[in-house]
C-alpha cells in the first residue's frame, strides 16, 4: 500500500513539473507578444504622424520658396525628425530600410526607398514605411522563441476634393487694402495672411451658404473672416466688427495641381484671341467697341491680354486664360525671386474702362470636349507671377471658375464693379480694393470650380 502512494507520489511530482514548465512557457510568450504588440502600435501611430508631417511640410508657405512644387527635402526631414523624436529611428536603420512597392519616386536625399512620393513634380500623396526593427524575446528564448521584426507602414494624401478652408484667399503677408470697396462673398470663408486696411464706407464679410458637394448632398459653409494681422482703419466695417484677427496663415489650398497645364504643350503660336482660337500669345490689346468672343479652350499669354478704354464685351465661355513669362510666343516658367522680391512679372489680365466681361471656365457639363485638367479654371498665373491681374472695367462682369494667382494682386480700383455674383473660388497674393461703388460679390460654386486640397488632407492607409 505505502509503495503504491510513493509511485502515485513521484507522477504527480513529475507532472507537476512538467505542467509548471509548459505555463511558464505560456507565460513568457503572453509577456512577449504583448510587448511585440505594444511595439507595434507605437510603430504605427510613428508611420501615421510621420507620413502626416511630411505631408504637411510638402509646400512652403514664405518666398522664395512659395508653393515650390514639391519641397520635398523638407518632408522628408519632417518624417524622419518626428520618427526619431517618437520612436527613436536613427539615420542608420533609414539606410538600411527597404520597401518592394514604394511610390514612383523616391527623393534623392530619403536615403531609403522608405520614403516615397507618388510625383516628382507637386505630389499629392507621401508613403512612410517605419524601419522593420526586432523585437527580441524577454522570456520565450528557453523555448526557441526568438523574437518578431516590427514595422508598419501609412500613406498620407493632399488630394483635391476637400472642404475649402476659404472661398476668397489673400495668401500675402503684407496689408491689403480694401478702402471704401464693397467685398462680400458667400458660401465660404474670407481668410487674410497678412493686415487688412478698410474704412468707414468699405464693407468687407462673408455670408454662410450652402455648398452642394460631388455627391450632391449641401452643406452651410462660410460666414467667417479671418485675419492673421489686424485690421487698419474702422474694424466695424470688417465682418460687421465681428472678424476674427491673430488667426494662423494659411498656406496655397490649390498647391497640389501641377503647373504649366499639360494642354499647353499641344498650342500653337497665334495673334488674335478674339479670332484665333485657343493658343499661344505674345499679348494683345483692343481699344475697339467691338465685342470679343472667344472659342473655349486654353489661352497662355506671355504679355498682357487688355481691354481699354471703350472696348466692347468680353464673352469667353469656356476658356481658361493662363499667364506666364517667357518671350514672344515662348512661353517659360517664372522665376521665384528673392525673399524680399518675390517673383517675377510676366503677363496679366488687364481690363479696364467702360467694357464689361464675363468669363466662364470650362466644365465636363458645358464643353466636355476640353481636356479635364482645364475643368474649373477660369484665370491662372504661374505661382511665380507677380503681375496684376487688373479687372476694374465699368461694365457689367462676372467670373464663373476659379481665379488662380498666389504672387498675383487682384486689382478691383476704380468706380466699376457689379452686382452680378462671381461664381468662383479666388486664391491670390494681394488684394487693392477701392472705389465708392467698386463692388465685388462672390458666390461660391462648388460645380464650376477646382476642388482644393487643403480639406482632404489625411491618411489614405
Amino acid at each position: 500500500m505505502m509503495s503504491r502512494i510513493r509511485e502515485d507520489g513521484g507522477a504527480v511530482a513529475v507532472l507537476t513539473a512538467v505542467l509548471s514548465v509548459m505555463l511558464f512557457g505560456i507565460a513568457a510568450l503572453v509577456v512577449d507578444l504583448g510587448i511585440a504588440r505594444d511595439n507595434r502600435r507605437q510603430a504605427q501611430n510613428t508611420a501615421d504622424s510621420a507620413s502626416l508631417a511630411a505631408a504637411n511640410a510638402l509646400y512652403a508657405t514664405t518666398a522664395p520658396n512659395l508653393n515650390k512644387p514639391g519641397d520635398f527635402q523638407a518632408a522628408v526631414d519632417a518624417a524622419k525628425s518626428y520618427a526619431a523624436k517618437n520612436y527613436g529611428t536613427t539615420d542608420a536603420e533609414w539606410a538600411g530600410c527597404v520597401n518592394n512597392e514604394p511610390l514612383p519616386f523616391q527623393f534623392p536625399g530619403t536615403g531609403s526607398s522608405c520614403i516615397s512620393f507618388d510625383s516628382f513634380l507637386y505630389p499629392k500623396q507621401v508613403l512612410v514605411v517605419v524601419p522593420l526593427r526586432k523585437q527580441p524575446s524577454m522570456f520565450g528564448g528557453v523555448f526557441g522563441y526568438t523574437g518578431v521584426s516590427i514595422g508598419a507602414l501609412a500613406q498620407a494624401r493632399l488630394d483635391p476634393g476637400g472642404k475649402n478652408i476659404c472661398t476668397f484667399c489673400v495668401l500675402g503677408s503684407g496689408t491689403q487694402s480694401i478702402q471704401n470697396g464693397n467685398l462680400t462673398v458667400s458660401g465660404g470663408n474670407m481668410w487674410f495672411n497678412g493686415n487688412v486696411n478698410i474704412k468707414n464706407n468699405g464693407y468687407a464679410g462673408s455670408l454662410a451658404g450652402y455648398v452642394t458637394g460631388d455627391d450632391g448632398t449641401q452643406t452651410l459653409d462660410g460666414g467667417n473672416a479671418y485675419v492673421s494681422g489686424t485690421v487698419k482703419g474702422s474694424i466695424s466695417s470688417f465682418q460687421g466688427g465681428k472678424g476674427q484677427t491673430g488667426q494662423p496663415k494659411i498656406v496655397d489650398p490649390l498647391a497640389s495641381y501641377q503647373l504649366p497645364f499639360a494642354t499647353q504643350q499641344t498650342l500653337s503660336p497665334k495673334v488674335n484671341p478674339c479670332a484665333d482660337g485657343p493658343g499661344i500669345y505674345a499679348g494683345y490689346k483692343s481699344t475697339s467697341s467691338a465685342p470679343c468672343v472667344m472659342q473655349p479652350g486654353l489661352y497662355v499669354f506671355t504679355g498682357d491680354f487688355e481691354l481699354a478704354g471703350n472696348a466692347g464685351q468680353l464673352q469667353a465661355n469656356g476658356v481658361t486664360f493662363y499667364f506666364t513669362c517667357g518671350s514672344g510666343t515662348t512661353p517659360a516658367a517664372c522665376g521665384p525671386g528673392t525673399v524680399t522680391s518675390p517673383g517675377e512679372t510676366g503677363g496679366g489680365i488687364k481690363i479696364s474702362g467702360n467694357g464689361g466681361y464675363v468669363i466662364t471656365a470650362p466644365s465636363k457639363a458645358t464643353v466636355p470636349t476640353q481636356p479635364e485638367e482645364l475643368y474649373g479654371w477660369a484665370i491662372v498665373y504661374d505661382r511665380y507671377n507677380n503681375a496684376d491681374m487688373r479687372l476694374t472695367g465699368n461694365g457689367t462682369s462676372t467670373v464663373s471658375g476659379t481665379i488662380y494667382g498666389v504672387n498675383a494682386t487682384l486689382d478691383l480700383r476704380g468706380n466699376g464693379g457689379s452686382d452680378v455674383p462671381f461664381a468662383s473660388l479666388i486664391v491670390v497674393g494681394g488684394l487693392n480694393f477701392d472705389g465708392n461703388n467698386a463692388t465685388m460679390n462672390v458666390a461660391f460654386d462648388s460645380s464650376k470650380n477646382v476642388k482644393p486640397g487643403e480639406g482632404a488632407r489625411g491618411l489614405v492607409r
